[in-house]
C-alpha cells in the first residue's frame, strides 16, 4: 500500500484503525509526540518494546494491531515516521492499551513500572556470538545511518527557514480582519459556543519525511462529515488554520491540531471532533471537499509585490526538502543492512512464543 509514494503499512486498512504519526524528522530535528500519545496517565497498560534493529518489534505490533481489528476494536495506529512501512506504536482504545516501540530516537521507559508501564525485551532472542562477526559493519553502518540523519535535519532546518520566509512574505499582505470574519461564517455553520470553555487540545502528525518520500494520510478526511480545503498561497495556509484554531478555541471545541511536518509549532489542519469538521492545507483526496480560496485575503496589486520573493522561497524549500528525503534515503539504506544483520542472529521462535503470550495477556 503506497500514499504519495511512500509505502505504508497497510494494517491501517483494516477496519477500526486509524492511521496517525507520533513524531517527525523536522527543521528540529526528531519531534516526538510520544508523551502525550502514550501518556501512562491516561492508558491502563503500556508495554513498551525493546529491542535493536531487525527484531520484530513492528511485526510484533502489527499483529497486535490485527487481532484487534478481528475483535472489532478500534485502534489507533501509529507508523513510523522514518519507515512508513513500519510501526511504533498501537493503542486499543476500548482496552486502554498501547504497545510502542520504546527504542532510539524515542526511548521511552515505565514510568510507573508494574502498576501501568511494562517493559518487553525482545533483545534477550539475539545470539551475540553470531552478531560477533558482523561488529566492524554494525559499527560502520550505525555510523552512517547517524551521518545521513544529521545531513537530513540541517537541510530541512534549511526548508523550514525557506517555508517560514514565504510564510512571512503572504502575512506582510494578508488582510486579517477579512478572514477572520470569513472563518466566524465557516465556524457559525458548524459550531456554537459550548459549555466546555477550557477544550485541551489533541495533538498529531498525519504528515511525514520519510525515507521514501513525503506521505500524507488521509485519516482525517475518512473521519470527517465535511472537509475543507485552503487553496495554499505559497505555503501560507497556517495563517487561515492559526485562525480557525483561535475561533475553535473561543467557542470552547474539542479540537485535533495536525501538526505541520517540517515546522511543528505551524499547523497544516485542524479536527473538530464533535462536529466531524476537518479544515486542512494539506492536497486532499475527497472529490467533494470545499475549497477556501486563500487569494479572496489578498489583494491583487499587493500579491504582485511579492510574487517574486515568495516564487524563490517555495522554490528553494522544494530543492531542500528533495535533498533531506536523498539523505534519509541513505539513512534507511544503512538501516535495512543493519536490521538485516540482526535478524540473521535472532532466535524468532522464541519471539513468537512471547508475541502470543502478549496477545493472550490484552485480550484476555
Amino acid at each position: 500500500m503506497k500514499i504519495n509514494g511512500a509505502r505504508i503499512n497497510d494494517v491501517i486498512a483494516r477496519q477500526g484503525a486509524e492511521g496517525y504519526f507520533a513524531a517527525a524528522n523536522t527543521r528540529y530535528g526528531f519531534y516526538s509526540l510520544y508523551d502525550e500519545v502514550y501518556s501512562e496517565r491516561e492508558l491502563d497498560h503500556v508495554y513498551i518494546i525493546k529491542g535493536g534493529p531487525g527484531t520484530g518489534k513492528s511485526t510484533l505490533m502489527r499483529r497486535i494491531a490485527e487481532r484487534a481489528s478481528d475483535a472489532g476494536l478500534e485502534t489507533d495506529v501509529y507508523l513510523c515516521s522514518s519507515d512508513p512501512g513500519s510501526l511504533d506504536g498501537v493503542i486499543i482504545k476500548e482496552l486502554g492499551v498501547a504497545v510502542l516501540d520504546g527504542t532510539a530516537p524515542h526511548t521511552r521507559d515505565p514510568i510507573y513500572p508494574g502498576v501501568c508501564g511494562e517493559t518487553v525485551d525482545l533483545g534477550r532472542f539475539w545470539c551475540g556470538e553470531r552478531l560477533a562477526p558482523s561488529k566492524s559493519e554494525i559499527k560502520s553502518l550505525i555510523t552512517a545511518k547517524s551521518d545521513a540523519y544529521r545531513r537530513a535535519y540541517r537541510y530541512l532546518s534549511a526548508a523550514g527557514t525557506a517555508h517560514e520566509d514565504a510564510i512571512r512574505g503572504v502575512e506582510s499582505v494578508f488582510d486579517r480582519d477579512k478572514a477572520e470574519r470569513a472563518v466566524r461564517r465557516l465556524m457559525d455553520k458548524f459550531i456554537r459556543n459550548t459549555k466546555n470553555k477550557s477544550p485541551i487540545p489533541k495533538r498529531r502528525f498525519v504528515s511525514a519525511i520519510s525515507t521514501s518520500g513525503t506521505c500524507t494520510l488521509d485519516t482525517f478526511e475518512k473521519k470527517a462529515d465535511a472537509v475543507y480545503a485552503i487553496s495554499d498561497l505559497y505555503g501560507a495556509g497556517a495563517l487561515i488554520l492559526e485562525l480557525v484554531k483561535a475561533e475553535g478555541e473561543k467557542r470552547g471545541a474539542d479540537m485535533t491540531e495536525v501538526l505541520d511536518p517540517i515546522s511543528p509549532d505551524l499547523l497544516s489542519g485542524v479536527y473538530f471532533d464533535a462536529v466531524g469538521l476537518f479544515v486542512t492545507s494539506c492536497p486532499v483526496m475527497c472529490s467533494d471537499a470545499r475549497i477556501i480560496n486563500m487569494k479572496r485575503f489578498v489583494s491583487k496589486d499587493a500579491l504582485v509585490s511579492i510574487r517574486g520573493k515568495e516564487r524563490m522561497s517555495v522554490r528553494m524549500q522544494s530543492v531542500l526538502l528533495d535533498e533531506a528525503i536523498k539523505s534519509l534515503s541513505e539513512a534507511g539504506t544503512a538501516h535495512a543492512s543493519t536490521e538485516s544483520i540482526y535478524s540473521s542472529a535472532m532466535d524468532f521462535d522464541a519471539v513468537e512464543k512471547m508475541t502470543e503470550e502478549l496477545i493472550s495477556r490484552i485480550f484476555k
